[in-house]
């Protein structure tokens, strides 16, 4: 657990986190308003935080 501390401070891992669960809050909360907007950010602001992390950051295997 604390080797898991480390690694989330050391590789920004807490922002890419706090980013998608933004981006999870922004579409929970327009599927409970029926707003396709924030329907369709919600789903961009995943997409494109999963997709900067696999292939600009390319971590570690």
């Amino acid at each position: 657990m604390v080797l898991f501390a480390v690694a989330v401070r050391s590789s920004h891992l807490g922002l890419f986190a706090a980013v998608l669960g933004v981006g999870f809050l922004l579409g929970v909360f327009g599927h409970i308003i029926r707003s396709r907007t924030l329907i369709i950010a919600g789903i961009l602001v995943i997409g494109l935080v999963s997709a900067y992390y696999v292939f600009a950051l390319q971590p570690a295997q």
